[in-house]
């Protein structure tokens, strides 16, 4: 399926659904919603069908109901990307061209694999389209012709004749459709009609024959006696009149030719006649019509080339599109990839920081524990310093008492040897 296509049918989706959901459903089956889907990719069947099933079974519809209403919606969308195929006054006319559309993008888009819509009997107000595809999407198309007549504002009524599949696995549906309004006009010429006695075609031939029985009729009431000359008259009348009239209708055959060339799109050379009646006229009439033709035919045959050259580099631009789409899905992919890597390495980062600020706290509160251990300590000392200065006072307290105990000693011996003496 094309991805301009597969493009509205989504679109379609998101306005009939809300954004939220289709997105949903999108991811419920594996669908990259933020995809990029170039207008000439092909997207696998499968990939949009499973979408429109998700996207029944969330809204408690019938799929066949979901095809039917996108198909009744994208006739809208239709008519604003290719108005012209929509400018038929009634809706039968629009039917009956609908399969020459669709071989034309056949055509012009490379791969591009549309249904063929096949009118056939035609008759009046009625007609019978014969839906063939691989596809079978009988529930899309059904939908397709609904808003189709609400589109032309017309009644119709539908009546399904046949449906099933060809041993090549091609689905099949034969729809009778009865419309409003009919394309065609019929005139019917009872005088001519009733001289072809339901088998002569040649117009001479029927101009003859009441020639003949009018003069021959006229020739009995005035001589109704002399039937041999009735006869001889009726033969020369019969004879002359034919010759005459093939002489007299001769142009005819250039007429058919030319209709034949325009048909054939040849508009080449002026061809004109000089009779002096109306054939002139209708010469003038096929020339303008030729000329008018022409450079209608050049214009579009301009256009269709323009068209074929800007569908190639179209479609150039549209592969390199998706080259580009694909290197950035990857580039975004891997960025994805780097983003978690990375998330997973600051998780770890995150985690053995918080273990070393944990061994940090543990040493903090080892280090505070021991502070107030050394301080509890130098207390200790300071104490014990206290008491090792009064032990010392007292020592030196003592060791001045010796001296004058010494000095006392001293003094006595002094005196003692004094005495001896």
């Amino acid at each position: 399926m094309k991805g301009t296509v597969v493009n509205i049918w989504i679109q379609t989706l998101t306005n009939l659904y809300g954004e939220n959901d289709i997105l949903k459903a999108m991811g419920n089956v594996s669908w990259d919603s933020n995809r990029i889907i170039s207008p000439l990719e092909d997207i696998e069947d499968e990939k949009i069908f499973s979408l429109v099933d998700e996207v029944a079974k969330t809204k408690g519809k019938d799929r066949a109901e979901v095809w039917r209403i996108i198909g009744q919606n994208n006739i809208k969308t239709f008519s604003k990307w290719f108005p012209s195929y929509f400018e038929h006054s009634n809706y039968k006319g629009f039917m009956m061209m609908m399969d020459t559309v669709h071989k034309q993008l056949t055509k012009m888009i490379k791969g591009a694999n549309p249904p063929r819509l096949i009118p056939s009997e035609s008759e009046g107000n009625s007609l019978v389209i014969m839906y063939k595809s691989k596809r079978g999407m009988f529930d899309y198309l059904i939908g397709l012709m609904e808003g189709g007549a609400e589109y032309f504002n017309e009644k119709v009524e539908m009546n399904e004749l046949e449906r099933g599949k060809d041993s090549d696995g091609t689905h099949y549906m034969k729809m009778k459709m009865n419309f409003e309004y009919s394309t065609s006009t019929r005139k019917k010429f009872g005088f001519s009609t009733f001289f072809s006695l339901g088998i002569i075609k040649s117009i001479p031939l029927k101009i003859s024959i009441p020639v003949t029985i009018i003069s021959t009729g006229f020739t009995y009431f005035t001589n109704p006696l002399n039937l041999l000359f009735l006869g001889v008259q009726a033969a020369v009348t019969l004879t002359a009149t034919y010759i005459i009239a093939n002489f007299i209708i001769a142009p005819n055959k250039y007429v058919i030719n030319e209709f034949e060339k325009i048909a054939g799109l040849d508009f080449s050379g002026d061809f004109k006649i000089i009779t002096k009646d109306e054939y002139e006229t209708i010469f003038e009439t096929i020339g303008n019509l030729k000329s008018l033709l022409k450079e209608d035919f050049t214009y579009l045959k301009g256009g269709m080339d323009d068209l074929h050259e800007f569908n190639k580099k179209f479609n150039s631009v549209a592969n390199n599109l998706q080259g580009v789409s694909n290197v950035i899905s990857e580039n975004v992919q891997e960025v994805a990839d780097g983003a978690t890597h990375q998330a997973l390495e600051t998780e770890k980062s995150v985690e053995i920081l918080s273990q070393n600020i944990e061994i940090l706290n543990k040493l903090s509160e080892e280090e505070l524990e021991r502070k107030s251990n050394l301080e509890s300590a130098v207390e200790n000392i300071e104490e014990s310093f206290k008491e090792l200065e009064q032990v010392t006072e007292s020592l030196n307290n003592v060791k001045t008492s010796f001296s004058k105990v010494n000095n006392q000693g001293q003094a006595l011996a002094s005196k003692v040897e004094d005495i001896i003496s």
